[in-house]
């Protein structure tokens, strides 16, 4: 049995809104001076289903959300038919808001490019190019304004990953599609083995900063102090970069101190909720008393569960401190990840606008 989350009720749910908005009103104006012009506020959707909630909808207009970045699907290396495949399509039940752009992302593993020999990487921009095409005219979307690639390249696999940007541009003429990349913090900082991708601008996943298989690591979604490390020279990096921050938590599942599997949008509240399932341990930590299914993931009888989330108060010392690093630029897109069904019970609309409003 798949046991939903379990959400705020409406009155705590209210009362927590009006706390974070008189907190806000009062805290939030030590910003440093706007270094940027136009910031478009944005969310990532990494589900394959295209849906909205009215509610969603609502508060994307209220926020003034113009963007979505949606992930039309991931390209993964298949051993058996030795070829990337296609794979997790985005499907769409509905159409986009009409005031949000769409920015289709596909995300391509790095295994991909280790076991993709030279010769190929011009065939995969065309399969993936042709992919594109097929999602984008059942979305009702043509000729984006960006196309994104996520995939976190090492130096041994930068020269494919940044040849088969070039061949996918190719294909992008005349029409005048900007091509971003995902950017990870180790890239930044080694950016001189890694290498810069040909792409038009980069976007910063300030996030997934720690080994999470490791059950030593504290909390690998957002540790400033690691942050701190790596984007010293971010206002350097020679790409145009915009942003992206975490709004979500995950459940890492240890069984006899191996790390097994992830539990999507766990946290400590319905950690707390689960007393017949879960013994808290401190924390963060719990033990599982039995087997079972928690957000479709599977858990066993005293596996131990290490919960990882993004405290508001974390989240926005970690813009505020981003926002500092930014070099100047015309344009900057804040991107939050991501657009799950309850993002707005976690995170109510004034903490997200006090996120935004940071930079």
């Amino acid at each position: 049995m798949n046991m939903p989350y379990l959400p705020l009720q409406p009155i705590l749910r209210t009362l927590l809104a009006v706390l974070w908005t008189l907190s806000f009103a009062t805290g939030c104006n030590t910003n440093p001076p706007k270094t940027y012009g136009q910031v478009t506020r944005s969310f990532y959707f990494w589900k394959t289903v295209f849906a909205l909630s009215a509610e969603q909808r609502n508060i994307l207009r209220q926020l003034n959300v113009e963007r979505l970045y949606i992930k039309l699907f991931d390209v993964d290396w298949n051993a058996t038919r030795k070829a990337a495949l296609p794979l997790a399509s985005v499907s769409f039940e509905e159409p986009l808001p009409p005031e949000i752009a769409m920015v289709p992302v596909v995300y391509i593993t790095n295994k991909t490019f280790v076991n993709l020999p030279d010769t190929m990487v011009t065939s995969l921009a065309d399969s993936v190019y042709h992919k594109m095409q097929t999602l984008l005219a059942k979305s009702g979307t043509k000729n984006p304004e960006e196309i994104q690639f996520d995939c976190d390249w090492t130096s041994a696999t930068a020269d494919k990953f940044f040849a088969f940007i070039r061949a996918f541009k190719l294909k992008l003429q005349p029409e005048q599609t900007l091509v971003s990349a995902t950017i990870r913090l180790h890239q930044v900082k080694y950016s001189s083995k890694t290498g810069i991708p040909p792409a038009d601008r980069g976007v910063l996943m300030f996030y997934n900063m720690g080994n999470f298989k490791q059950p030593h690591t504290g909390n690998s979604i957002l540790d400033l102090n690691e942050a701190r490390r790596y984007l010293q020279p971010l206002n350097r990096y020679p790409l145009p970069l915009d942003v992206a921050l975490p709004l979500f938590s995950w459940g890492v599942v240890f069984r006899n101190g191996q790390f097994t599997n992830l539990i999507n949008q766990l946290n400590t509240q319905t950690a707390n909720n689960l007393p017949q399932l879960l013994q808290p341990l401190g924390k963060g930590h719990y033990r599982a008393l039995q087997s079972g299914i928690i957000n479709g993931s599977h858990i066993g009888k005293d596996d131990v569960i290490r919960v990882e989330e993004v405290p508001l108060s974390a989240a926005l010392k970690s813009a505020r401190w981003l926002s500092k690093q930014l070099g100047t630029t015309n344009n900057l897109h804040v991107a939050l990840y991501h657009l799950y069904p309850s993002v707005f019970e976690n995170y109510p609309k004034p903490a997200v606008e006090s996120i935004f409003n940071t930079f």
